[in-house]
């Protein structure tokens, strides 16, 4: 009775199978959403963010310990190109030329010895020590040979009965310190090459920085030169643009300290700058035409793009191992809101095309062998499997260069179980 009933069971579960796949088919199939494939413009672009900043400016350091005479502007005023904006007495520019020479003078006898800017060592010393090493390395291995052969013999002299067996035992024990000795003199040696070889990086670093020096005091002299040129007995500073102060830090009567700047930009003309990963960096191009927003403010600001980078970085402090270009993006309508440092977005159009086949992106599928196709649905109402070649794509729809035509309809997110001449109900 059980095994009828199992029978029967499995007959009526065929049958309805059987009946559900007829129904099914003669519903019509598949239920799917169709979509036309249609003549459109796709924008591709690249977001990207980054600051804004003064496309010209002028940044005036002024030596430290020089006195200040007169000044004639303050921080936010605005200045115009040959404006004088600080008066520096010139006596103070000679001492501070004299002290600028002096130390360029140092640091050139530095960079003739920088191994005298490392203390406790020479070059001389080092190398003695790398020489004595050396020796020591070979005495010891030359005694470890000796030894092994000396202990040859004396496994011979101890198998005819000519030495004892503790006799034997100490020469063994011998070449084990010996082998001991070997070793050590070898890390002495490698201790000693390593001290020479850091002693020579060092020896570069320092003269990397002295040349950097170097360079520093070079400008410095001859911007102090260049003060005390323009007006012999007074000094003065002056705009070489027209903007707005933005630092201003000389104070009238009283004499300047280390570092002090003043700097203008030019309140009418900006720039955008930002990082961008390679993959979108190689997108980019020189004038193609771009968009600017800035945080808090409200609609677009038109741009293009300057210059890109010649160089890629990687920023290790982000985590992230991909290199990075610096893209530059000149803004063509600012206005009064823009200020100097301001986070921005910028989005940069890479490709255009105009009234071309463009389908959305969800319709478009890729096969097996790499193969980019679609889903007809013909006159039966059927899938058709169409091979198709794709163009530019804006992330959301993509430019067909071949395989449809703008009254054909497409499958739009086509299921799985879809395959090639399924029946289809159109939703």
């Amino acid at each position: 009775n059980k095994k009828k009933i199992i029978i029967i069971g499995v007959v009526v579960l065929i049958l309805a199978l059987a009946l559900y796949l007829i129904i099914g088919r003669s519903g019509g199939g598949i239920e799917v959403t169709v979509i036309d494939v249609e003549e459109s413009s796709i924008v591709k672009t690249v977001d990207m963010s980054g600051s804004v900043f003064a496309n010209d400016k002028q940044d005036i350091n002024i030596p430290a310990g020089v006195e200040v005479k007169e000044v004639f502007f303050e921080e936010n005023d605005f200045d115009n190109k040959g404006d004088v904006l600080a008066v520096l007495d010139s006596m103070d520019l000679n001492l501070q030329l004299e002290k600028a020479r002096l130390a360029l003078a140092q640091i050139n006898a530095d960079i003739n010895n920088p191994g005298s800017k490392i203390p406790g060592t020479n070059d001389q010393v080092l190398s003695n020590n790398i020489e004595k090493a050396k020796e020591a390395y070979e005495k010891a291995e030359s005694d470890l040979l000796s030894a092994k052969e000396e202990l040859e013999k004396t496994k011979l002299l101890f198998e005819v009965g000519g030495i004892s067996e503790s006799d034997l035992k100490s020469q063994e024990t011998s070449i084990e310190n010996l082998e001991s000795s070997l070793e050590l003199a070898s890390l002495n040696l490698r201790d000693a090459e390593l001290r020479y070889s850091d002693y020579y990086s060092q020896r570069g670093d320092i003269t990397k920085d002295l040349e950097r020096q170097r360079q520093v005091a070079l400008l410095d002299i001859e911007d102090i030169e260049d003060k005390i040129r323009d007006n012999i007995s007074d000094s003065e500073i002056k705009a070489e643009i027209n903007g707005v102060i933005t630092n201003f830090e000389l104070k009238e009567g009283r004499k300047t300290n280390n570092n002090e700047t003043v700097n203008i930009q030019d309140p009418d003309s900006f720039k955008f700058k930002a990082m961008v990963p390679q993959e979108d960096a190689i997108l980019i191009e020189k004038d193609q035409k771009a968009y600017v927003t800035i945080a808090g403010l409200s609609g677009t600001y038109d741009a293009l793009v300057s210059s890109k980078s010649k160089t890629a970085s990687v920023d290790q402090s982000s985590g992230s191992l991909t290199p990075k270009v610096e893209i530059t993006i000149d803004v063509l309508n600012e206005d009064d809101s823009f200020v100097s440092g301001f986070d921005a977005d910028a989005t940069v159009e890479t490709g255009v095309v105009e009234d071309t086949l463009a389908l959305s992106n969800e319709a478009i599928k890729t096969d097996d062998d790499g193969n980019e196709f679609v889903y007809l649905v013909d006159s039966e109402t059927k899938a058709k499997k169409t091979i198709i070649e794709t163009g530019l794509s804006d992330g959301f729809k993509t430019q067909i260069i071949s395989g449809l035509e703008p009254v054909d309809k497409v499958v739009s997110n086509p299921p799985m179980e879809l395959s090639d001449g399924t029946d289809l109900k159109i939703e």
